[in-house]
Order: C-alpha cells, then structure tokens, then sequence
C-alpha cells in the first residue's frame, strides 16, 4: 500500500514545495510595434514607413515592405505575444541590392509592457542569424534597472535563471538589416521568456525522503 502513496506524495511536494518555479502569472499591460523600409537604385529611391501598431491584444505583428525596380528591395516583419505564462517575440528582415549601384534596408522594433503577478524564477532564451541582420532585447522592471539584456553582436554563453517578483516590466526589442557585402538575403531572430523548470533530480530529492518514511511504516 505505501507504494500507492509515492506517486500522490510527489505530486504534492512537486505543487508545494516548489511554487515559485512552476507557477505563472503575466499580464499583458501595453505595447507598439514600429516598422520601416527603404529601397533606392536606377528605379528610384522609396520608403515606406506605416503606421506604428498599438497593441490592444496580448498577441500582434507589424510588417514593412519596399521595392526599387529589379535592383533592390527590402522587407520586414515581427510578431510578439505576451502573456499569460510566457512572453514569444520572432523578427526577420530581408533584403537584396546590386553592389555600386542600389542599397536597401529594413528593421522592426517594438515596446512593451507586462505585469508580473506572482515572484518567478523564468529563463530567457534568444537566438539570431546575425550575418545580415542584427537586433536586440532588454528587459528592465518599473525602477528602469535593465534585469536581461540580448544582442546579436554579442550573444550570452548561458541561459540565465532569473527572479521576477511582482511588478511592472518593459521589454523593448528591434532588428534590422545590417550592410553586408554580396546582394543581401534574409536573417532572423527569436526570443522566449518561459518559467524555469527545475531539474527533476532536484524534486525527486525533495520528495525522496517522505516518500522513504510512508514505505517504511507502511511496511511495518
């Protein structure tokens, strides 16, 4: 019968012994997403700037695009959702032109605004292709101390565990096309702030020696 009990057992320290690391709250306050592009050769040389979008929803994207006859164009895009265990943020950029005689760039940038509800050990994990493009993303709290920070130029060597207590944060981020030598070509970046999960050697080490008292009395 104490066999029947360990699984119940780590269930329970798993939910009470470890609140902080599993449990989520994130509430998506307010954000605006920018985008611009330009394009310029023998075609002529275009912009295009459209209007920034105010997110009203936890979940948006904004996109640019521009073209400049056959010499050059350029394009960009991002998408962010926020909330409510976990904050998703993608941007990519495109462009190609002819050396010497046409350039085009593109680039995306966004702010936003969330409310941490519960204290929060959470991990960020960024990625990027920086060989044409390069960007960044900053997180700082409601005393504008910056509390992560990312760069394509510079990228960190770990995964930081970091606490969230509760209160207001910013996180701002941007990416764009970067000058490269050759006709230009698409490149990317990601990011993701998600709870950390402990590792389960250390939970089955909480729970081991209650789960080894209930075996052993109920074998007596």
């Amino acid at each position: 019968m104490g066999r029947k009990f360990i699984p119940t057992l780590l269930a329970i320290v798993v939910t009470f012994v470890t609140p902080p690391l599993l449990r989520a709250g994130l509430i998506f306050n307010s954000g605006v997403l920018h985008a611009s592009s330009s394009a310029s050769g023998p075609a002529g040389s275009f912009s295009n700037a459209p209007s920034d979008v105010i997110m009203t929803t936890r979940t948006a994207s904004h996109s640019t695009s521009v073209f400049s006859g056959i010499d050059s164009s350029a394009n960009a895009a991002t998408n962010v959702t926020i909330g409510p265990d976990a904050i998703s943020i993608n941007a990519n950029s495109n462009f190609t032109y002819q050396t010497g005689r046409s350039s085009a760039s593109a680039s995306v940038s966004g702010v936003a605004t969330f409310t941490k509800v519960d204290a929060e050990y959470m991990s960020p994990y960024a990625s990027a292709s920086p060989n044409r493009g390069s960007g960044n993303v900053s997180i700082q709290n409601a005393s504008n101390v910056i509390v992560y920070s990312y760069s394509s130029s510079s990228p960190p060597t770990s995964t930081p565990i970091i606490l969230f207590n509760p209160g207001v944060y910013t996180i701002n981020w941007n990416w764009g096309t970067r000058p490269f030598v050759g006709t230009g070509g698409p490149t990317s970046m990601s990011f993701q702030l998600v709870h950390a999960i402990p590792e389960p050697g250390a939970l089955l080490a909480l729970a081991l020696p209650p789960a080894f008292l209930i075996r052993r009395r109920a074998r007596r």
